[in-house]
């Protein structure tokens, strides 16, 4: 692939890493606190643009996810018990 366009899909495919919202980024990561999401999405941005041939975000998050599985991921409430437990207010 010629550099150009190697740039052109690097920048692509981090600029939706890091634009996704933060609803699509609790949903994927089932974390309902900014800290956590803004925590993991920052991951995942630096991660596509060392890995810039995924053609979508999709793809490239199934990948990250995967790899991502050996580490210890932080326990995940329910949202309910996160009120419950004030992890943070309505």
């Amino acid at each position: 692939m010629p550099e150009s366009l190697t740039l052109t899909a690097q920048r692509t495919l981090a600029y939706e890493a890091r634009t996704l919202s933060s609803g699509t980024m609790a949903h994927l990561t089932g974390y309902a606190t900014y800290d956590a999401i803004d925590t993991v999405q920052a991951a995942f941005a630096a991660w596509c643009e060392r890995h810039p041939h995924y053609t979508t975000w999709q793809a490239a998050w199934t990948v990250f996810q995967a790899s991502r599985e050996p580490q210890a991921p932080a326990p995940r409430r329910p949202v309910q018990q996160q009120f419950e437990f004030g992890l943070f207010t309505a």
